[in-house]
């Protein structure tokens, strides 16, 4: 905040008065300068043409509201060839010329306004004491004077959503300062060139692997370094992964089971409960119903998978089967590559506090202890913090286990054996070592076992997760020449698509550079964009973010 003096500018101004009235102050201010220049031809004058006052608005004082009545002059300027015979005297330390706010607080407000925006900014500027409606706020930034450009050596560039799906911009990101440089209202290449070949000086570009930001790279500045953004490589080699694994599922399946073996006593991951007195005329439990919505979803994911294989099958285009079954172009072109429906997605339990202490429970129960309440102590003598109402349920579900004749625990095992999803499978191959659990480990050497490819694969992938990792950019070459050798078309395609950017993968493979810094920048410009309910045109959201930074 500019100056702490109750005088904002006691070299032309004296201060002659002070009013309060009620919840607001009145500073009566006169100037006293003998002398003024011409704002126009900047000659001398001493002749006063008459006097007049002003009323500014000031910094707040302990929330009340302080006005300044200044009373200062016109003056006349005698030099024969000036445009101005009659002039206002400037005070460029106190307020701008027809300006209603002195410049201390002008500042105060424009820093608001960039900081919170609109209505944000004038609910805490009326706990301060001013009064400014959120449009003055918003207009202020539409004014506000362009920050002046600085040399840009390392540059970050990535497309945002201005709405989702419809219209794009692009941000632009000073990597080595931490800052935004710029925004564009689209995400046109001819837009991105025309700004890239006014920064020559630039010698680094971090982008993904988006055709639109290669063109726009290599036209607008061939002699920079393109960098390829390591987390869009590991996001790209993870949707082609997903795409493999839909058609080994049984693998899946099969390492699942290996690891948690399930009994025979039903096919159905959630049986029903057994007749009897138990449980009799009993209503749905909360897994029933989760059943009863999975399978109605599955009926309907079944209806749209043979609308697309009979469409693909007669000749339909990939757009015109999107539009007739309501879905998207991603989900047609995975349906028609299947050979059966998706498998259904069945409910998985939810973690409890119980489900650390099951194994326990289940062993207490063997050994002969069937009351609910007694062995809720005993687990909370462990450290257990279930209530006993859940272990009771639990204790429930063990009665009607053995009702049905199966083995106590049969339902908590068969729920525990599902095996995970295809994007489950991609992520946890990509996902470091250190990071996976001990049973994701063991699932892991489960599925290597089931088949040559897969161990192939497995290890392809996790070696290149590495490779990004650690950057070890050296050892692509060779990593792509065994890609080569396995039967995987989806990690081929990915390793082509490398080779047909290498030079940039192979930099972001061993340079510092990546677009992390970018996408934490477009989070944060869309937390800027909701916070301005609906206002955040171009022009204001371009100046509170790149001003602001």
């Amino acid at each position: 905040m500019a100056r702490a003096t109750i005088n904002p500018d006691p070299a032309t101004v004296h201060l002659e008065a002070i009013h309060p009235h009620g919840d607001t102050i009145t500073l009566m201010f006169r100037t006293h300068r003998p002398v003024v220049d011409c704002p126009v031809c900047h000659q001398p004058t001493a002749c006063v043409h008459s006097w007049y006052q002003r009323t500014l608005a000031d910094l707040p004082w302990h929330g009340l509201t302080v006005h300044l009545a200044l009373h200062t002059r016109r003056w006349r300027c005698h030099n024969p060839s000036c445009l101005r015979e009659v002039f206002t005297e400037r005070l460029p330390e106190l307020a701008a010329p027809s300006a209603r706010r002195t410049t201390r607080l002008a500042t105060v407000v424009d820093a608001i306004a960039l900081a919170l925006g609109g209505e944000a900014g004038a609910r805490l500027l009326d706990l301060l004491g001013v009064d400014l409606s959120p449009d003055t706020l918003l207009n202020r930034l539409r004014i506000a004077a362009p920050v002046a450009s600085e040399p840009v050596r390392v540059l970050g560039i990535d497309d945002w959503s201005w709405r989702r799906g419809r219209r794009f911009g692009t941000i632009l990101v000073d990597l080595e300062h931490h800052r935004v440089v710029d925004l564009l209202p689209d995400r046109e290449p001819a837009t991105i060139i025309a700004w890239l070949q006014r920064h020559p000086e630039l010698e680094v570009i971090a982008r993904d692997r988006g055709d639109a930001m290669v063109e726009a790279a290599t036209t607008g500045a061939p002699r920079a370094r393109q960098v390829a953004d390591r987390w869009h490589l590991l996001h790209n080699l993870i949707e082609l992964l997903e795409e493999w694994l839909l058609h080994h599922r049984p693998a899946l399946r099969q390492a699942a089971e290996a690891l948690c073996p399930v009994t025979d006593a039903a096919d159905d991951p959630l049986p029903t409960e057994a007749p009897g007195p138990l449980t009799q005329d009993r209503p749905r439990t909360g897994r029933q119903r989760a059943e009863e919505v999975s399978q109605a979803r599955h009926e309907r994911i079944e209806v749209q998978y043979e609308a697309i294989r009979r469409l693909h099958m007669a000749g339909a285009d990939v757009a015109d089967i999107a539009r007739a079954v309501g879905v998207s172009r991603r989900t047609v072109y995975r349906y028609r590559q299947l050979e059966q429906p998706p498998e259904r997605k069945q409910p998985r339990p939810r973690r409890t506090r119980l489900t650390p202490f099951i194994p326990t429970l289940l062993k207490r129960w063997t050994e002969g202890c069937h009351n609910g309440m007694q062995l809720w102590r005993e687990l909370r003598d462990v450290g257990c913090t279930a209530s006993a109402t859940t272990v009771s349920r639990f204790v429930a579900q063990l009665r009607r286990d053995e009702a049905a004749d199966q083995p106590a625990g049969t339902h908590h095992r068969q729920r525990a054996a599902r095996p995970p999803t295809p994007r489950q499978v991609a992520h946890l191959l990509v996902r470091r070592i250190a990071d996976r659990s001990a049973e994701q480990g063991i699932y892991l050497q489960q599925l290597r076992q089931t088949d040559e490819t897969m161990a192939r694969v497995v290890a392809l992938v996790e070696e290149f997760a590495t490779m990004v990792r650690e950057r070890r950019g050296h050892l692509l070459d060779a990593w792509l020449t065994r890609v080569g050798d396995v039967e995987c078309a989806p990690l081929r395609r990915f390793a082509n698509g490398l080779r047909r950017d290498l030079d940039a993968v192979r930099a972001g493979l061993t340079e510092p550079w990546s677009n992390g810094q970018t996408e934490g920048q477009v989070h944060r410009l869309k937390l800027l964009k909701r916070q301005m309910y609906g206002r955040a045109s171009f022009t204001v959201l371009r100046r509170r973010v790149v001003q602001a930074a």
